[in-house]
């Protein structure tokens, strides 16, 4: 199985999930409504099975393994449902950047790199200097203040429960298995 579709920690939930099939959309439905609703991401869900994936260089040396958490799937399925009305808000009200290409359909980092690659010929015809400066944080969402970024939230008008719904999400903290 790969790390893209494991079924974390739970693959004996996922065996339920195959029994109960048509049980399961009307039941997920009020689980994940009534987190909506209360502001609050369930514990259970948060509990994640870290795989070391091996990049490259010595076996040995543990910095040469990236860490993977596999979430659980209902945890995985309710991020996507709060993605999505997460994105079209931004969407809507025009908040995202041109320049925002992570996590965006059709803006990829190649389109990133091909804008700046664009950017540096149309300079050096104009016999301009060209100065690019580049970062590449490891583990970038680790580096984020999380009260800084629920403040950010509720700037762009994000209501109270969505925030609170944020906050237990990242403030509750994540077990690991």
């Amino acid at each position: 199985m790969s790390a893209r579709k494991a079924s974390g920690f739970d693959d004996l939930n996922a065996r339920f999930i195959n029994i109960f099939a048509l049980l399961l959309p009307k039941t997920l439905c009020l689980l994940f409504n009534k987190s909506l609703n209360e502001g609050i991401f369930p514990d259970l869900w948060k509990i994640s099975k870290i795989i070391p994936i091996f990049k490259s260089g010595d076996k040995n040396v543990m910095n040469n393994y990236r860490s993977i958490a596999v979430l659980p799937i209902f945890s995985k399925i309710f991020e996507k449902i709060v993605y999505k009305y997460l994105f079209n808000y931004l969407t809507v009200n025009n908040i995202l950047s041109n320049r925002q290409f992570g996590f965006r359909k059709s803006h990829s980092t190649v389109d990133a790199l091909l804008g700046i690659q664009k950017k540096i010929l149309a300079n050096a015809d104009k016999k301009m200097k060209v100065c690019v400066i580049t970062l590449d944080l490891a583990k970038a969402f680790d580096t984020i203040n999380h009260q800084f970024l629920l403040l950010k939230l509720l700037m762009i008008g994000l209501d109270a429960l969505s925030i609170a719904l944020f906050r237990s999400y990242l403030t509750d903290g994540h077990n690991f298995k």
